[in-house]
């Protein structure tokens, strides 16, 4: 398994602006790599003939990012983070990240790419049971989602915000 342990992406020289707002953990605006950067994390995987390339996200946005190459081991997992995703769909990016938090590193929360190696599977089916390709994968996942809805307390998180910026 090729796993991330931390990947920074970033401008050194790149600011903030109203149409790229500073996520959650950002230090300084992506440099929009990251899809090329998970092609060479496969390519690498694929070469290294590792059952696939593992992450664990530490906020919505990263999460969000990665979901279009990525699923939780967990089925429960997954169901209850495209139910965030559905949630907060219509707040902006920078808020939905903010308003929901950093994600804790539970060992359920790792998200893998299985697709990397094409092999015979045998590791990637002891490391993901049930593979995210099982109908029991899918059924606890679908279940998840359908059985869990999020909102933002809007009161809640204006009163962090008030605390978190004052001296």
């Amino acid at each position: 398994m090729l796993v991330i342990h931390w990947l920074v992406l970033s401008s050194p020289d790149g600011t903030f602006s109203v149409d790229r707002p500073r996520l959650p953990g950002q230090e300084k605006p992506g440099l929009g790599l990251l899809n090329p950067t998970l092609a060479l994390l496969k390519s690498l995987a694929r070469e290294l003939s590792v059952d696939g390339v593992l992450d664990v996200p530490d906020h919505f946005h990263t999460a969000l990012f990665y979901s279009r190459a990525f699923l939780y081991l967990d089925p429960e997992a997954e169901g209850r983070f495209l139910a965030i995703a559905r949630d907060l769909s219509g707040i902006p990016l920078a808020q939905a990240s903010d308003a929901s938090g950093r994600v804790p590193r539970r060992p359920d929360h790792r998200c893998l790419d299985p697709l990397a190696h094409r092999g015979t599977g045998a590791g990637v089916a002891r490391t993901t049971a049930p593979f995210p390709s099982l109908p029991s994968y899918r059924e606890a996942r679908n279940r998840a989602l359908a059985d869990h809805r999020f909102v933002v307390n809007w009161d809640l998180y204006r009163e962090n915000l008030a605390r978190r910026d004052s001296p």
